[in-house]
């Protein structure tokens, strides 16, 4: 994987006055800034930034992070660069030859314009983030292309601005094109492609921390409308002054190896969404927040990352547990708390009473299998709530084992019972992904298309029937009374 930069420059610390004229002061020092694809952030110095401390400063505060920022001019492109929240790394003094010096960085930002001398906290009113890979979910087509024998001619028209009024900001996806294409004249070549970039304009300033939040609610909310674990692109940010950075920072690896989804792999599409995006990401910030761990932990199985069998099972129905405390919080049996008080009341010896109590303390709550129905029943995907009781059941069953007995208890290999818990996992993730989309505001008609008619839904098909939450007939050809998926056409929006 190539890092996303790697350039040789001037670097010095960043409350040191740049002289009138000069590019650099100078006690800045050549060195090497690498920032990796996770984020990581590497600076080597040929040479030491000078200390108020003695030679051997170079040494000192090792893993500490430092209230200075350092500020770099990169050779090869002529940008700036500021490493912000820095960590000495280590380095080498050498009195018969180069000394040098390592740094570690929280976060780096890089663009055009010089950065003010000093430390003062970054303040920001803008993020901006290019949907480069999600062209796929975008569905634009906005280039036409007529041919004939003698003429080729591409026409594009700029689609109008997506913009939708937060609580906090406006969010605007913006629309352009990209590639060669030189103005007048002859060329032997010729290329365009339609691009997007989603902006978002903060209504009060944020500082990195703010952002990195904000940044991290679009990421996850683009898994679940895509259902793909490809990253967004390193986004921009506008500090007070106005000028534009490239803003760098460590984040999860991830499945590096995802590509970006294409139109038949995504769940949804921004034509679907185009008229309720705003309310979908006012729902998913606001309840992203309201549930937690209920729509955390679903996502903390997707990123790429890999889990055991057994974990990514326990994961899913954590999950979806906590989900259901949070919905039905004050959705308790009244009747059989009096009942089980009435109960205790009668034990006549106080040590027996306290220890019964104990022991009934969370009696009146509801059984996990039921916590799992309640969770998944109102989902409109045309599912039979008696098998989808039953699955709940062996759900709850197979995570009982797991949790109290180490594992399976009920005869058969390991093999068997990992390969079951792995058909379950796949078919609680489809409904868990539902039930998160259709919490923040996602059409009905647009989750039930997609199990049930969907470009995708014989492999999601299969799972619930293996299962027991579908019956086989509807993996048959449809010529043979089935429902094989066809190229039918998706719900265009939520209206529809």
């Amino acid at each position: 994987m190539m890092p996303a930069l790697e350039e040789r420059g001037y670097f010095w610390w960043n409350d040191e006055i740049i002289p009138k004229g000069h590019l650099a002061p100078n006690s800045s020092v050549p060195g090497l800034l690498k920032i990796e694809d996770n984020g990581r952030i590497d600076l080597e110095l040929d040479g030491v930034l000078p200390s108020a401390h003695d030679p051997f400063a170079v040494m000192d505060d090792q893993g500490k992070v430092l209230d200075r920022y350092i500020q770099g001019i990169l050779k090869a492109s002529g940008r700036r660069a500021l490493l912000i929240e820095v960590i000495p790394n280590g380095g080498e003094l050498r009195s018969s030859g180069i000394s040098s010096q390592r740094f570690l960085a929280i976060n780096c930002l890089v663009g055009e314009d010089a950065f003010a001398a000093g430390n003062d906290p970054l303040i920001a009113g803008s993020l901006e983030v290019g949907l480069s890979g999600f062209e796929g979910w975008l569905r634009l087509r906005s280039i036409r292309i007529s041919r004939s024998k003698e003429r080729v001619s591409a026409e594009y028209t700029k689609p109008e601005p997506a913009v939708y009024e937060t609580d906090n900001g406006t969010l605007t996806f913006n629309f352009n094109i990209a590639g060669r294409s030189p103005v007048g004249g002859q060329s032997d070549n010729f290329s365009m492609k339609e691009e997007a970039t989603l902006v978002y304009v903060l209504k009060e300033t944020a500082n990195l921390e703010g952002l990195r939040q904000l940044y991290g609610l679009l990421e996850d909310l683009f898994i679940l409308l895509t259902d793909s674990n490809y990253r967004l692109d390193w986004p921009f940010i506008r500090l007070n002054t106005d000028a534009r950075f490239r803003w760098y920072f460590q984040r999860m690896r991830g499945d590096i190896s995802a590509t970006a989804p294409s139109w038949d792999e995504c769940w949804t599409s921004f034509p679907q969404l185009r008229e309720v995006f705003g309310t979908i990401w006012s729902n998913w910030k606001r309840k992203r927040e309201q549930f937690g761990p209920g729509f955390y932990l679903y996502l903390g199985t997707r990123r790429g990352v890999s889990l055991y069998t057994e974990h990514r099972f326990v994961n899913l129905i954590w999950g979806i547990e906590a989900f259901h405390r949070t919905k039905h919080a004050a959705v308790a049996s009244g009747a059989l708390k009096e009942k089980i008080t009435r109960i205790v009341d009668d034990v006549c010896l106080p040590r027996d009473k306290n220890w019964l109590r104990k022991k009934l303390k969370y009696a009146h709550e509801p059984a996990l299998a039921d916590r799992i129905y309640e969770a998944f029943k109102d989902l409109p995907l045309g599912l039979d709530l008696k098998t989808l009781h039953s699955f709940s059941k062996e759900c709850a069953d197979a995570r009982n084992d797991i949790s109290h007995f180490g594992g399976h208890r009920r005869g058969g290999s390991y093999t068997d019972f990992a390969r079951n818990l792995e058909k379950m996992s796949e078919a609680l993730s489809t409904l868990y992904h539902c039930l998160l989309l259709s919490e923040i505001g996602v059409d009905g008609q647009v989750l039930h298309w997609w199990l049930h008619e969907g470009y995708q839904s014989y492999r999601l098909k299969w799972y619930f029937v293996e299962v027991g939450l579908l019956p086989k007939e509807v993996l048959r050809p449809r010529g043979d009374g089935g429902a094989q998926p066809t190229a039918a056409k998706a719900p265009l929006n939520n209206k529809d």
